[in-house]
């Protein structure tokens, strides 16, 4: 931080920094049974998605958690008292099948440093990309956090 670098920019040049970091590819074997579990949970009725022949289109956010190493990415040292995922937007090229086999990848892609009401927040963007064995692109998320 330089002297005349306010915590709130300093966590933002860190953050910026960032900027086209990668995680390493998370390989993802899709199976019957983990679909009709969250065709199940989000109370689906359609008959594909709850028999578990085709994923749900919100399907590939279930595969964030470990297909996008948020902890790994995001820069969490931060002069802010609040965290929160802000959002997410999800882009299905195919539909996901059992037996698929899906790699995710994923990039830190954006920070801004923004007022609000109470003070500076921080956003902070990273998207991850989900492709089958051929390397073929099968969807992305595109997910937020915001520090305040």
């Amino acid at each position: 931080m330089t002297a005349a670098e306010s915590p709130e920019q300093d966590a933002l040049r860190r953050s910026r920094g960032r900027i086209g970091r990668t995680t390493p590819p998370v390989r993802f074997a899709i199976d019957r049974s983990d679909l009709r579990r969250y065709a199940r949970a989000c109370g689906e009725t359609w008959p594909g998605y709850v028999d578990g022949d085709e994923a749900a289109p919100t399907f590939i956010s279930a595969l964030q958690s470990e297909g996008m190493d948020g902890s790994a990415l995001f820069e969490r040292d931060l002069p802010f008292t609040s965290m929160l995922h802000s959002d997410d937007t999800v882009e299905l090229l195919r539909p996901i099948r059992p037996g698929d086999v899906l790699f995710a990848t994923a990039r830190y892609c954006e920070a801004a440093l923004k007022d609000g009401r109470q003070g500076p927040m921080l956003f902070q963007t990273a998207e991850m990309v989900l492709q089958d064995e051929a390397g073929r692109l099968v969807g992305r998320v595109a997910s937020g956090l915001v520090s305040f």
